[in-house]
């Protein structure tokens, strides 16, 4: 069930479950509860909110001040922002021990959730930055290892394999 807010026009996910069958439905993206769990955890997190607007249209916005421009305005925006906020995790020296692990495994969940996306829609996550990536990459294990196979602008990480594949020769070269 999806509740109504103190603001009529808005309305909000009851559970992680709800959202998940909201996607489904309105997104055709298929989301374990517990990867919605995920997805919701690391927005309520950050101070942010998932709701529909008044024409049904997902947002990701500012709890504190809802008036601010939405952090996200639809899922694919929404997943790439939740990206991002473990990108900034992984860059982050303080995050380390158990914490680190969970981000690590959230990383891997987010890929999943993005590969899944791509096949549903051609959707891409977008490229990070030289910069980003070799942070990105110097927070991994010594085990890992980084492949390069052309084409896409795509970020994998596999937790499985141990290694990431950059689809985009340039960051390589």
């Amino acid at each position: 069930m999806i509740n109504n807010c103190v603001a009529e026009s808005k309305k909000y996910f009851e559970n992680a479950e709800v959202f998940a069958a909201w996607a489904a439905e309105k997104e055709n993206l298929e989301l374990t509860a517990e990867e919605a769990k995920l997805i919701l955890g690391y927005v309520e997190g950050h101070g942010y909110q998932v709701c529909l607007n008044e024409n049904g249209t997902l947002v990701c916005e500012d709890v504190e001040e809802p008036e601010n421009e939405p952090a996200a305005r639809c899922i694919e925006e929404l997943i790439d922002r939740v990206c991002h906020w473990n990108y900034e995790f992984l860059l982050d020296d303080t995050v380390a021990g158990d914490w680190r692990e969970s981000i690590n495994r959230d990383a891997v969940v987010i890929g999943e959730i993005h590969e899944r996306m791509g096949a549903r829609d051609g959707y891409c996550i977008g490229t990070p930055t030289v910069k980003e990536l070799i942070a990105i990459l110097s927070k991994l294990p010594e085990d890992y290892r980084v492949t390069c196979c052309g084409g896409k602008n795509y970020l994998y990480r596999f937790e499985e394999g141990k290694y990431i594949t950059i689809d985009c020769e340039r960051y390589l070269s």
